[in-house]
């Protein structure tokens, strides 16, 4: 989120959870051309063959929506991929075939963004009619792998004179086009990115008009979750003002890998400093608990920013991979040289807490774009990552050179992948912005990994100008046939500098549960299991592995409840913990 107006308005607390049923036609999945939009006149298309990614990457139109103001900037998340069954949903406000500019739908895809379900709603409760910035995220508990079997789950804030209600919904299966769950509550902004957990639960960081006191702290954001895909939802404090300078952010990303490992992530100033970082709070139990306090990091001591870069653009993204390793991204500014002496450029920072590394992912040719109505655009940076978080892509726009004016989106392997930096779009007559990546991509098999992304056209202007109104239908694109090659499974990407053994996830458990380790260094690795009192169990590895994090399943199904204790060597390291079987 932008930082806040000091304009408060004082309203009615309002907070329930609501229900209502709303007639509409089942959507269906169906491979054929989209009759819906049989009669679209599209202002542009362009097709061409990207010379580094394996495949073809085109444009496909999604659909259209009541003007260009949905996909203003990438604090939400417009896109969300099921990363099992690869279904891709998207959420905008409506097209211009009904009254009203806020009401929210959203459309789907089960076959790579080559065909669009007609748009699923309204989602609003009725009567609201004013939604902004919506976000979706789909909650799949069970992992299945049928695409149309996942919840979409969506939120936004509803904009009247000022920003007003918060609302979230979900229809339970995609395409139903309800009844709707609901649940509407006062007084938000428009959220920060949803996300979801290993189990399906879905998050969200909202920030409040209205500050409250809570235990003492006057609170600036709540954590609102909902455990039953969308259909009820609790909040809790999850940011004070007093966690910042002068209460000074400018929005929170956040994201918990397939381990239970999470980050929510804010750009802002630590108290006592005055330049802009970012702070975290680390969950790793799913999200059930987080840490009390943000820890800061400082980022301008790394070699490859330190000297070179001095500020911080709003719009980064942060990501966890499958080691637990926090990645974090922006633009970051070279206020002292200009021109090719520049050092501005999207700057990739990522380490598990205790170690840092940052590197240069590309300069860039400008960090803004001025749009039609007095809009901009900045360098709409993102992540995505597989399920097990071997790969990480990073996508941003910029000019293709210092003499160009019109945006084309660029994506860059960051682990997991060759590290090369690539213009998906090209396209010289296209101004490709108000781009979205859904953080969670999809594996199309063992060695193809696909990032899902889109990007806004505006409408055409009364003069015949296309893409040069805002007020009009905007159009939403998806780039399609936009994979990587998977080079590496290595759960660790990045330096590996520890050893480490994790504490078990889930603990207590039964029959079974998950074990992480991190070596430093290739070697002899034994992991056993042993009973309270010492007798071993069983030996779960004994064998060569190389540096970096692995997991390993320990199944109980044949033990009793108690106490039991897991010891890992390598070389000169040994440690212990205890997990508790409960039957």
């Amino acid at each position: 989120m932008l930082k806040k107006s000091s304009t408060v308005l004082l309203m009615l607390l309002f907070t329930t959870s609501l229900v209502f049923a709303q007639s509409a036609t089942q959507q269906v999945f169906d491979k054929a051309p989209k009759p819906v939009f049989e009669n679209l006149t599209l202002d542009k298309n362009f097709s061409g063959t990207n010379p580094v990614l394996p495949h073809s990457v085109t444009a496909v139109l999604i659909g259209k929506m009541w003007n260009g103001y949905a996909t203003q900037a990438s604090f939400t998340n417009q896109i969300f991929t099921d990363p099992f069954s690869g279904l891709i949903a998207i959420i905008k406000r409506s097209d211009r075939t009904g009254p009203g500019s806020g009401r929210i739908y959203y459309q789907a895809s089960d076959d790579g963004g080559a065909n669009w379900t007609p748009q699923i709603g309204p989602m609003n409760l009725a009567p609201w009619n004013l939604g902004r910035h919506p976000d979706i995220a789909l909650s799949n508990p069970t992992k299945d792998v049928t695409p149309g079997n996942q919840a979409a789950v969506a939120g936004w804030a509803e904009l009247k004179v000022s920003w007003f209600w918060y609302q979230f919904a979900s229809d339970q299966t995609i395409g139903a086009g309800g009844p709707y769950n609901q649940k509407i509550d006062s007084t938000y902004y428009p959220g920060d990115e949803m996300f979801v957990n290993s189990q399906g639960h879905v998050f969200g960081v909202v920030p409040n008009i209205d500050y409250y006191i809570n235990e003492g702290d006057t609170v600036n954001n709540d954590l609102f979750v909902s455990t039953d895909r969308g259909v009820t939802w609790t909040k809790k404090p999850i940011a004070r003002t007093q966690d910042f300078e002068v209460d000074t952010w400018n929005g929170t990303k956040s994201f918990i890998n397939k381990n239970g490992v999470g980050y929510i992530v804010m750009e802002g100033k630590k108290p006592g400093q005055d330049f802009y970082t970012f702070g975290y709070k680390k969950t790793t139990n799913d999200g059930a608990t987080w840490d009390a306090a943000f820890t800061w990091v400082n980022p301008y001591t790394l070699p490859a920013l330190s000297g070179k870069v001095h500020a911080l653009n709003y719009e980064v993204d942060a990501i966890v991979d499958g080691a637990g390793n926090l990645h974090f991204a922006g633009t970051f500014v070279d206020t002292v040289n200009t021109g090719a002496a520049s050092n501005t450029g999207v700057y990739h920072i990522w380490g598990s807490g205790t170690t840092w590394n940052g590197e240069l992912v590309a300069k860039l040719n400008t960090t803004s774009r001025s749009l039609p109505g007095g809009l901009s655009t900045l360098n709409e940076i993102e992540f995505a990552t597989n399920w097990n978080g071997t790969i990480g892509v990073l996508k941003y726009c910029d000019i293709p050179t210092a003499t160009d004016t019109l945006y084309d989106v660029f994506m860059a392997g960051l682990w997991g992948t060759p590290k090369t930096v690539t213009n998906i779009t090209n396209t010289p007559a296209v101004h490709e912005k108000y781009s979205q990546m859904s953080a969670w991509g999809y594996m199309n098999s063992s060695t193809e990994f696909r990032a899902d992304a889109m990007y806004t056209i505006f409408a055409t202007s009364t003069a015949g100008v296309p893409d040069a109104y805002d007020l009009g239908e905007a159009q939403l694109w998806y780039l399609s046939g936009n994979t990587f090659l998977v080079t590496s499974v290595d759960d660790n990407p990045g330096l590996v500098n520890r050893f480490e053994l994790e504490q078990n996830y889930p603990n207590p458990f039964n029959p079974s549960t998950t074990i992480r380790y991190t070596i430093a260094e290739k070697g002899l690795v034994t992991l056993k299991v042993f009973d309270i009192l010492g007798r071993e169990v069983t030996t779960l590895v004994n064998e060569v592995k190389n540096a970096g994090t692995h997991t390993v399943n320990f199944s109980a199904k044949d033990l009793t409840t108690g106490m039991y204790i897991y010891t890992l060597t390598s070389g000169n390291f040994t440690s212990t913990k205890k997990m508790m079987l409960v039957k």
